[in-house]
């Protein structure tokens, strides 16, 4: 496999679909004969809520690849969401035929079984994981290896522990993301004086903060630390505390829809833009004034309005990757929110920067 598929590859198994699908749909007319390329797209699509996109570029690799089984799973899916129960039960009993038991068709004809109605696999869909019905193809590895490297790194680690820390097994935190393992907020000072400061924090309360930080990135809720990095930032914490919190940021990792672990409502965010600047949301609503740019699209979110029960705000989005959006359409943003400049009119409002976008069944 070449360079570009390889890193796309990369990229998919680290969850980051949208950037798969900019990456590899100028490559069309390259890779117009290759299986890999269009299983990539197709299943990017899916996980990006994309299920027409979706269903094209994975009916063209099965095309590639006839009775594929990872293709066929995507359209049987597809047919799944799309209400043709009979047209995916077809897919999963053939793939059953031909490969035997798989888990991920059991799951699928187990969907349809407990599912009365469309709507109720529309739903559950949404609300499940995708990847539980399907499989994309691994490498094999060779079992040996994995051994090797395993006993070498468990030899190595014992020598370390024994060597420099015999008896002292709990004396610190565990610390799982070595990025952050060299920030020490506690030999910096605590608070200081400053009226202006939006959070009047103890040097206690301080000290609480920067541990809060360091157990939430350690847990991999980058959004919950992200927002106590503001609240620090927003304090009248000392400067080089504040530096140390800036530092963290840039180790913030990028979420998709299936890793978000926090979001925030629309009601938090409009009430205090600034605590929320850099986080991520995933909010529902409609599309509408769309705007489309040679680099850029732009337009406007009506945030709760995808049942057209209740309208809780307007959001302004920008998505910098080309998708085919309609007005008034049914969509769930995965967005990552951006403050104005300071000199700017309305600098207390934000906007939204586009990471992923999941377009609703009608």
């Amino acid at each position: 496999m070449d360079q570009v598929l390889s890193a796309a590859e990369k990229l998919y198994f680290r969850g980051k679909y949208s950037r798969v699908l900019r990456m590899l749909e100028p490559q069309v007319f390259q890779y117009r004969d290759s299986y890999r390329f269009y299983l990539l797209l197709g299943y990017s699509c899916l996980f990006t809520g994309d299920f027409g996109g979706g269903y094209s570029y994975l009916r063209r690799a099965e095309q590639l690849s006839p009775g594929d089984t990872s293709a066929n799973l995507g359209l049987a899916l597809v047919s799944a969401k799309r209400g043709e129960t009979e047209e995916a039960i077809r897919i999963w009993l053939s793939i059953l035929e031909n490969k035997g038991e798989l888990k991920e068709v059991q799951r699928g004809l187990k969907l349809i079984r407990e599912s009365k109605e469309f709507s109720q696999i529309a739903m559950r869909l949404e609300e499940e994981k995708l990847d539980r019905y399907l499989r994309y193809p691994r490498k094999k590895k060779n079992p040996w290896k994995k051994v090797l490297i395993v006993s070498s790194v468990i030899i190595l680690g014992s020598s370390v522990f024994l060597y420099f820390d015999p008896y002292g097994w709990f004396s610190k935190k565990e610390i799982l993301r070595p990025e952050i393992a060299g920030i020490d907020f506690f030999s910096a000072s605590g608070s200081t004086e400053n009226e202006n400061a939006e959070f009047v924090l103890t040097e206690d309360e301080v000290r609480a903060s920067t541990e809060e930080i360091l157990d939430l990135m350690n847990s991999f809720r980058d959004n919950m630390a992200r927002r106590e990095i503001n609240r620090l930032l927003l304090s009248n914490a000392a400067e080089d505390i504040k530096e140390k919190a800036r530092y963290l940021i840039q180790y913030i990792a990028e979420p998709n829809f299936a890793t978000l672990k926090d979001s925030f409502t629309f009601e938090q965010v409009s009430s205090q833009p600034p605590l929320y600047e850099g986080c991520y949301i995933a909010w529902k609503g409609k599309s509408a004034n769309i705007l489309t740019k040679n680099d850029e699209i732009t337009f406007d979110l009506l945030v709760g309005y995808h049942d057209e029960s209740l309208l809780e705000g307007v959001v302004k989005v920008r998505l910098d990757f080309p998708v085919f959006l309609e007005e008034n359409r049914r969509v769930e943003v995965l967005a990552k929110i951006v403050l104005p400049e300071k000199d700017q009119p309305g600098s207390r409002g934000f906007t939204l920067d586009g990471v992923s976008i999941h377009k609703l069944l009608e």
